[in-house]
């Protein structure tokens, strides 16, 4: 399907941006009330210089707590954005297919492109609208071998910094959240450790867990567990058998399908 739609079918606009002489706690305020994980950033003319997202500002926030043995979570610094920004901004062309799109974010390994149109940034496909596109198309295949194994998980009572710092070294963008009896209770990711970032380090991390997780048997209509993940905004779907998580799937998964 992903050679037959067009990728401005499902972008969202508009594309959010922020000045390069933005703070980080503002940056950090405008990601989360515009609900998106990365921004470009322009110069004061209005022309992007490059991109900032939540793991870069989880990057910088967690680095100062750690290296001033801080009381909290995350210490943002008081800097502009532009001493931190990411100068690469991964774009599609306006005629490229959602496929196309898929395609970029996998090589590249980002959970979004921007949509160039001209000199200018038209909007913005994520692996949120490629999860839209999949049950628009109503792929009925199973959902099981699409998922990644082994799950990236922690016990609840891991404390905040062990479980974000995890965040970093394993490179995803969620960590699931288990009880004692090893069944998942949520979600613990960026926006998680970003919301939780004054809070102290030893705290246990199910303090800070979302509950925006959808679990789904590994025969389930791959169509129907992108509806589920969509409608609920769920980050993640994991894949249960016999009442075991066996897999999870991400939007990079959902794009590779696309694509």
């Amino acid at each position: 399907m992903g050679s037959s739609v067009a990728a401005v079918d499902y972008m969202a606009t508009p594309v959010h941006q922020v000045r390069g002489s933005a703070r980080l706690d503002d940056v950090w305020r405008r990601l989360r009330d515009h609900g998106v994980s990365c921004m470009p950033v322009v110069d004061p003319l209005g022309r992007p210089i490059g991109v900032v997202s939540r793991f870069d500002l989880l990057r910088v926030g967690r680095l100062r707590a750690r290296t001033a043995a801080g009381e909290t979570l995350l210490d943002l610094p008081d800097q502009p954005v532009q001493r931190i920004v990411r100068p690469r901004l991964i774009t599609v062309e306006n005629d490229a297919t959602l496929g196309d799109a898929a395609a970029t974010m996998i090589a590249e390994r980002v959970h979004r492109v921007f949509v160039r149109q001209g000199g200018t940034l038209a909007g913005v496909v994520s692996t949120k609208d490629v999860m839209r596109a999949v049950a628009d198309a109503g792929l009925g295949e199973p959902i099981g071998p699409l998922a990644s194994r082994p799950v990236v998980a922690v016990p609840s009572s891991t404390p905040l910094a062990e479980a974000t710092d995890r965040l970093s070294s394993a490179r995803v963008q969620g960590l699931v959240v288990l009880d004692d009896d090893g069944r998942p209770v949520g979600l613990f990711g960026e926006v998680e450790a970003l919301e939780a970032q004054a809070l102290a380090p030893e705290a246990p991390v199910s303090i800070a867990t979302s509950a925006a997780l959808v679990c789904v048997s590994s025969e389930m209509p791959l169509w129907r567990a992108a509806r589920l993940a969509a409608d609920s905004r769920a980050r993640r779907v994991l894949t249960v058998e016999a009442g075991a998580v066996v897999g999870v799937v991400t939007g990079l998964d959902f794009a590779r399908r696309i694509a």
